[in-house]
């Protein structure tokens, strides 16, 4: 009986430090960004985009919209002409206040002067970040959001480095 005990807590410990080891290189994994045009998709400007990333056209969106992803990365962009009084200020003024209507808003975590970050809560789910980063060019607002997640949602660091990546 003690022998299978002492069995029982060798994998408990062996396991444990899988799960820390693996946790730790994952956290440790700095995603390598290289910048990309986005012109030949028909949106005039330059992001970060990792190497491996796939671009794909939405073709349910109303105007022009991509996700780029890979792994650890998603981004969805969408451009679109706005009525002749929104600007990209008025945009992301409108967008944070009805974002602080939502149920499940919990904070901001960053805001500036094109984009912001937040928090939302689901009793359920826990927490989740998302970011919003939006740039005038000419006549279109181009906006930039979190694409899907491939499994859960992104974990605040992710959401960040995504964040950086867009930001002009």
């Amino acid at each position: 009986m003690k022998f299978r005990g002492n069995i029982f807590v060798c994998v408990l410990i062996v396991c444990t430090c899988y799960t820390s080891c693996d946790t730790q290189n994952s956290a440790n994994h700095e995603l390598v960004l290289s910048p990309i045009n986005l012109e030949k998709y028909g949106i005039p400007t330059v992001i970060q985009v990792p190497k491996d990333a796939n671009i794909t056209e939405d073709p349910q969106s109303r105007e022009k919209a991509l996700v780029i992803a890979s792994p650890q990365f998603s981004v969805r962009v969408d451009m679109y002409s706005p009525d002749s009084a929104e600007t990209a200020t008025s945009w992301l003024s409108n967008k944070i206040e009805n974002e602080k209507f939502e149920s499940d808003f919990s904070k901001l975590i960053v805001e500036d002067s094109l984009g912001f970050v937040f928090e939302r809560k689901d009793e359920d789910l826990g927490a989740s970040y998302h970011f919003r980063y939006i740039i005038q060019k000419g006549n279109a607002l181009i906006i930039f959001s979190e694409g899907i997640p491939q499994k859960n949602s992104f974990d605040l660091p992710s959401i960040m480095e995504m964040y950086k990546a867009v930001k002009q």
